[in-house]
């Protein structure tokens, strides 16, 4: 039988109430010697009742919900108390619940309660932190869709394509003489079915990483040539030092904004030159470090070197955006000189910093988002890729025309097993589960 767990489920300090969850059988043991009443309250109403410590000393006034098994967020038999909040008095009702037998509860273990009792699957149960972790809307409704097991339906039907394939290459190799030829054509549809949801769900998945990840941006350019000032206008505050002197970012500045959903982290760096200064070569060897992490690039030019026919020739392998700055410098009827891959910008006075502002937005969502795309962890991510190279082990050797149709069986089998891993319906390894779920807030 399992033990009875309890946490603080809020934020502990100072605040209007303090929320106390156990979960386990000894819940109407509990129930009865913290209120000194006989019978337990009628579930899944709010009570006002008295708690007691255990000499018998008032703790609080507070509301109760008795959540009966099965129904309940865990299977088991539940209690949540709403205390008044601050330090004392949900200190002192854990300590009472410990002296009742009940036990601190582990990080997730009130979800992972909840999984291995079927009440979720492992989708949903990660969906749960992913919620509770949000920084940004999109993330909450990407992270909520699959707490509402919208992952899971797309996913369930590829285990019903791998199984009818079985069925068919399985009935050939135990009852050879008592069915029918193999319909080829209607395997070889299945396989490519199979293929075609992995395939489509993996690239949503990408767009899902960045909307839990967020995008790296980095501003580059020569020493000079007004990358703080832009950085500083981008996110509307001082935040890298600007001097007119060459060199003076000698570190990796960075912060972060939300762009369609996004959290985006703008980086600027110290500019690129041959420089005899170790101090400003380190700045600058980290800054070719930070280009090579990062998903897209601003790279920062000055308005009157490129009037001059003086352009930096660098075009870096992830997507980018070019920006003639410092364009005040520029009297109107040299301007024409500028290409018009350019976006022409005075970060310092404003000038075309909507445009430039509006340009980068729409690059972002080009490049980063989709409406449709789905959250993976890696676990799931590298479980779909294993079941992408058993299905194409499979439908190699069953185009082969193999005798041996046993290979064919075994390699969708292993696809089978591998897709029911990212639910959690096999058997999860102790260790795999506390893996998932270590990340998990206390009370959650």
């Amino acid at each position: 039988m399992k033990d009875t767990i309890c946490a603080l489920s809020t934020v502990p300090g100072r605040g209007a109430i303090a929320v106390i969850r156990v979960s386990g059988p000894d819940v109407p043991f509990i129930y009865r010697k913290l209120t000194r009443l006989d019978n337990l309250p009628e579930p899944r109403y709010s009570h006002l009742v008295t708690l007691f410590d255990k000499d018998g000393n008032v703790i609080d006034r507070a509301l109760c919900v008795y959540f009966k098994a099965p129904y309940s967020y865990t299977g088991e038999d539940m209690l949540e108390f709403y205390t008044h909040g601050g330090f004392i008095i949900p200190d002192i009702l854990l300590r009472t619940l410990y002296f009742y037998g009940a036990r601190q509860a582990e990080p997730g273990e009130f979800t992972k309660r909840a999984f291995l009792s079927g009440k979720m699957d492992l989708i949903q149960a990660e969906a749960v932190n992913d919620i509770i972790n949000a920084r940004t809307e999109e993330q909450f409704k990407k992270a909520l869709s699959n707490l509402k097991g919208n992952l899971t339906g797309e996913l369930e039907p590829v285990l019903e394509l791998i199984k009818r394939i079985l069925m068919e290459i399985e009935a050939r190799i135990e009852f050879e003489e008592d069915v029918g030829p193999l319909d080829r054509d209607k395997v070889n549809r299945y396989f490519a079915e199979i293929r075609e949801e992995l395939v489509s769900i993996k690239k949503r998945a990408q767009s899902g990483r960045y909307i839990i990840e967020g995008v790296k941006v980095v501003i580059v350019g020569k020493v000079n040539a007004g990358k703080s000032t832009l950085f500083n206008s981008i996110l509307g505050k001082e935040r890298s030092i600007v001097t007119p002197y060459a060199g003076t970012t000698r570190d990796i500045v960075h912060e972060e904004v939300e762009i369609h959903g996004i959290p985006v982290r703008f980086i600027d760096t110290a500019g690129i030159r041959d420089s005899a200064d170790p101090v400003e070569r380190m700045g600058i060897e980290r800054t070719k470090e930070a280009l090579k992490d990062a998903d897209f690039a601003i790279l920062v030019e000055d308005a009157v070197s490129i009037v001059k026919g003086e352009i930096w020739k660098f075009k870096p392998e992830i997507p980018f955006i070019k920006v003639a700055s410092k364009i005040d410098l520029v009297p109107a009827s040299q301007r024409i000189k500028i290409p018009e891959e350019y976006l022409m910008v005075s970060a310092k006075y404003g000038e075309g910093m909507d445009d430039f502002i509006k340009k980068l937005e729409e690059s972002i969502k080009e490049h980063f988002y989709r409406s449709d795309a789905v959250i993976l962890k890696s676990r799931e991510l590298a479980i779909i890729e294993g079941v992408m190279d058993e299905i194409e082990k499979a439908r190699a050797l069953f185009e082969s025309n193999i005798e041996e149709m046993e290979l064919v069986s075994y390699h969708l089998n292993q696809a089978y097993r591998k897709q029911m891993e990212i639910f959690g319906y096999m058997d999860m390894p102790e260790e795999v589960l506390n893996s998932i779920f270590k990340d998990f807030c206390i009370g959650k």
